[in-house]
């Protein structure tokens, strides 16, 4: 794992060098604290040697919680393009987000249109749907419920356990689980999820944004939401694939994920 110290504070991240003008791969997870790297591992792992790779724990998840941050849609993407202009990465980018993540990467693409060459997006969240997504953050407990349910150890490591990647190695889970566990209940992603209504207003705009652009797009879907993402504006500018069922499908389905993110190249 690297870090660089920026004017944000302090920055953990996993980076592999691309060959030969690969692309380089940077991911953004969904809404939470566990490792970027150890939630897309299975992808990561499944990429082909010559392509670069970045996972970026933002300020307030994963490895980089010891500096603190208003964790706004413009200094996770600061700490991001941070990291992308530390490393100096010239070749093309695509960016995969998964939910949240999904969000967040349309807002990067949009911002930084000549650093971002395609985008692939699994579930991701969007304006249309702003009603289930500021229903879903509303059920989101307090810092102060969730520090004295640890302490009261009414909330375990091993409860995370139930919600990491469960295709990494015993190890790597257990190491995830702890980076969850520290994670969970910071005050930094309880602000995130405050400020998730300002970041759907900007999103309006970038979707309306992207509709106009020249971005390759793909979107990978459950089967179970392909005719909610076929009606929505997804469909005027990004091909939208279907596949399984659930949320996470860069874990249940990571061959097919590794596919589509090829296919963009």
């Amino acid at each position: 794992m690297s870090k660089i110290s920026t004017s944000l504070g302090e920055i953990n991240y996993n980076y592999r060098k691309s060959i030969n003008s690969q692309p380089t791969i940077i991911f953004i997870p969904g809404f939470g604290g566990d490792s970027t790297y150890f939630n897309f591992k299975t992808i990561i792992d499944k990429l082909p040697g010559t392509y670069g790779f970045m996972a970026i724990d933002t300020i307030g998840t994963g490895e980089s919680i010891s500096a603190t941050m208003e964790r706004s849609s413009n200094n996770i993407l600061k700490n991001i393009m941070d990291v992308v202009n530390y490393e100096q990465i010239e070749n093309k980018i695509t960016v995969v987000g998964h939910s949240l993540g999904g969000s967040y990467a349309m807002i990067l693409a949009n911002n930084y249109p000549t650093k971002i060459n395609s985008l692939l997006l699994i579930e991701p969240s969007y304006s249309e749907i702003r009603e289930a997504i500021l229903s879903e953050g509303g059920e989101f407990q307090s810092p102060e419920l969730i520090e004295s349910a640890k302490k009261a150890g009414n909330i375990k490591i091993a409860d995370f356990l139930k919600v990491v990647n469960p295709n990494n190695d015993e190890t790597e889970k257990q190491k995830n689980a702890e980076i969850f566990f520290n994670a969970y209940g910071n005050p930094m992603i309880y602000q995130e999820n405050n400020l998730i209504e300002n970041l759907l207003d900007d999103l309006k705009n970038v979707e309306e944004n992207l509709s106009k652009s020249r971005l390759k797009i793909s979107v990978v879907t459950s089967k179970g939401r392909r005719d909610e993402y076929l009606h929505s504006k997804f469909r005027l500018y990004a091909k939208v694939f279907s596949i399984g069922d659930g949320h996470y499908l860069h874990w249940s389905h990571p061959d097919f994920i590794v596919k589509k993110i090829i296919e963009l190249q």
